[in-house]
């Protein structure tokens, strides 16, 4: 609630449940809160933008830590608005007039940043927004330079070798970086006749990931010693060291110079670019000014290309899908669109914010429907700003300037609305952001209160925490929240340049998954190949795919969140998935839902006959009548 400098929250349907926060620098209070995001356990952080700081608290919006100062070292802040949290709960906070993102332990221990002022691969001009997804890869929108950039983990560098080891047959191989130098040094005793082979592993490569390496083939007869000096491997692979002998007895020293070095370390969570996307402009992958970002269970991105009044649709690699969109208040129009969020299947929603209305698309950009006019009456917005969609597919609507939330379904039938001008407890100052968690309590950022409020899914106010201030728990301007899969709220903090993070007074247990999916084709002719998606809800963990044809045993095929299957035979085949995560399983079947056909037989092509021709004869040809 970033003008009211304070965190709501509320339950899905617009209940309050409680608030914290005021104007302030102390603990819990806030100037100007922004970005807000929830770990896994609940915990919320905030972006308290101009207190230059982020703070964590419980999820009743209990002060647990806070840190950053202004400044531009390690840890410090110079006006932060974005933030997020990865599954393992590290927080990433774009650190956005230092042109930089800065990356955190959850007790705000800094761990890496990267980023700098300019147009190139990696810097950044205004990053406001940032996102992860479920695979660690951190997507940014770069305002200033009207494009998305995305990053992702990498390994630690590679480490060089140990100076010296004396093996056996059972050794622990050397590690060496690639191109270290090293002697291998084999002496061979033997009394007899016969011959052996032994394949022996000597060092182990380092190469962002581990690999053996053998050494080259080398023949050895009785009382011959050999070595083989300066030898360099760049190459991850397979090499192979044969010794041949003329008895089963020998004796054999390996002999490895090199840098001293620790064991390879365990992959690190340091971040490099992996790719951008965009520039100024109108053009396919251009920008003006994106500013919000939602990411589907494909880990496919949608961009809502504010100025361009449009959203563009991407695989996580930056490849342009399609896009949708153009000036106006037709279909599939815009007038600047800010919220988006999606659903568990696939649908996207946008707060179309100056037009005063809620639009809804497929996946690919195809109009649904479309709901809301200008007005204070039900279904009516005024500047509609943040939007969010429960695991029912209810979506709650940040109605900003006339001070209250309204639920719909998700064909857009208004169901119920809470909140009027006001401090009171369900009472708002221009909400903003809104966020739901696992078991349907919504969370809004009551902005201009500086604090935040909770509700039930139905608008029962629950609790509400913060009020103006910098201190632990206060806010001044809160705008973004979010919630995690375990009820921790993080807020932005938007004018204390910092995230606050709150902890749940009772953590929320995960929730069972709902498995669901899709196909396409679901019809044709052997061989068939089909593309199933996803469409479980309550984040699954894992996946199951199988199938069954005509009573046979089920088959597993898959543990792929998307697979596809090549069918070879024809028959109606029954399609069964289950979904896991830590609250349970769950499964869904489709009977015969893949149906192959065998291809049609040839039919064979007759040959024509040919054409008859006309040919007679008469005799006799002339005489006098009658005439046979």
């Amino acid at each position: 609630d970033t003008y009211n400098d304070r965190i709501q929250k509320f339950t899905p349907d617009g209940t309050f449940i409680t608030k914290w926060g005021s104007y302030g620098t102390g603990d819990g209070q806030f100037d100007y809160p922004f970005g807000i995001a929830v770990d896994a356990a609940g915990n919320v952080y905030v972006a308290d933008t101009y207190n230059d700081r982020i703070q964590k608290f419980t999820p009743d919006g209990t002060f647990i830590t806070k840190w950053g100062i202004e400044g531009s070292g390690d840890g410090q802040f110079n006006l932060p608005d974005g933030i997020a949290v990865d599954s393992a709960g590290n927080v990433y906070v774009a650190d956005t007039w230092n042109d930089r993102i800065q990356k955190f332990t959850p007790d705000g221990s800094f761990i890496t940043k990267w980023g700098s002022y300019g147009t190139g691969d990696g810097q950044f001009d205004w990053p406001v927004g940032v996102a992860v997804d479920a695979a660690s890869n951190v997507y940014v929108a770069d305002v200033g330079n009207h494009r998305i950039q995305k990053f992702g983990p990498v390994d630690a560098p590679p480490a060089p070798g140990t100076p010296y080891f004396s093996p056996h047959i059972t050794h622990t191989p050397a590690v060496v970086h690639p191109g270290v130098s090293f002697d291998v040094i084999w002496t061979v005793t033997n009394t007899g006749d016969g011959t052996d082979t032994q394949e022996l592993e000597l060092v182990t490569i380092f190469a962002g990931h581990l690999s053996p390496i053998m050494v080259e083939t080398v023949t050895l007869v009785p009382g011959e010693s050999w070595s083989h000096t300066d030898t360099r491997f760049g190459v991850e692979g397979l090499y192979e060291f044969t010794l041949t002998t003329d008895d089963d007895v020998f004796e054999y020293s390996v002999h490895v110079t090199g840098e001293p070095a620790p064991p390879p370390p365990p992959p690190s969570d340091e971040y490099e670019f992996i790719t951008k996307w965009g520039s100024y402009g109108t053009g396919d992958m251009q920008f003006n000014m994106p500013h919000f970002i939602a990411v589907d269970a494909a880990g496919n991105v949608y961009v809502a290309d504010w100025g361009n009044n449009r959203i563009q649709k991407f695989t996580g690699a930056g490849t342009l899908i399609t896009k949708w969109g153009s000036y106006g208040t037709g279909n599939g129009q815009f007038n600047y669109p800010v919220g988006i969020a999606v659903d568990s299947a696939g649908n996207v929603y946008v707060a179309d914010t100056s037009n005063n209305r809620i639009q809804k698309f497929t996946s690919d950009g195809t109009f649904i429907t479309k709901w809301g006019s200008y007005g204070t009456g039900d279904g009516q917005f005024d500047y509609p700003f943040g939007i969010a969609v429960d695991a029912a597919g209810n979506v709650y609507v940040a109605d900003t300037s006339n001070d209250r939330i309204q639920k719909f379904t998700g064909a857009g039938t208004f169901i119920t609305k809470w909140g009027i001008a006001g401090s009171g407890d369900g009472q708002f100052a221009s909400p903003t952001g809104i966020a739901v968690d696992s078991v349907g309590n919504v969370y809004v950022a009551d902005t201009w209160n500086h604090r935040i409020q909770k509700f039930t899914g139905a608008g029962t106010f629950i609790t509400k925490w913060g009020s103006y201030g910098t201190g632990n728990g206060y806010f001044n301007g809160p705008a973004g929240i979010a919630v995690d899969a375990t009820g921790y709220v993080y807020v932005a903090d938007l004018n204390n340049h910092r995230i606050q993070k709150f902890r749940p007074a009772t953590p929320i247990p995960p929730v069972v998954p709902t498995a669901a999916f899709s196909a396409s084709p679901t019809t044709g002719t052997a061989p068939l190949t089909v593309q199933f998606t996803d469409q479980s809800s309550n984040t699954p963990t894992s996946w199951r795919w199988e199938y069954s044809s005509g009573g046979s045993a089920w088959t597993q095929f898959s543990t792929s969140q998307h697979p596809s299957h090549h069918f070879t035979s024809p028959g109606s085949y029954s399609i069964r998935l289950t979904v896991t995560n830590d609250g349970g399983s769950n499964t869904v079947t489709k009977s015969n839902y893949i149906v192959v056909t065998s291809p049609p037989t040839p039919t064979p092509t007759p040959t024509p006959l040919p054409a008859p021709i006309a040919a007679f004869t008469a005799s006799p040809t002339t005489g006098t009548a009658p005439l046979t």
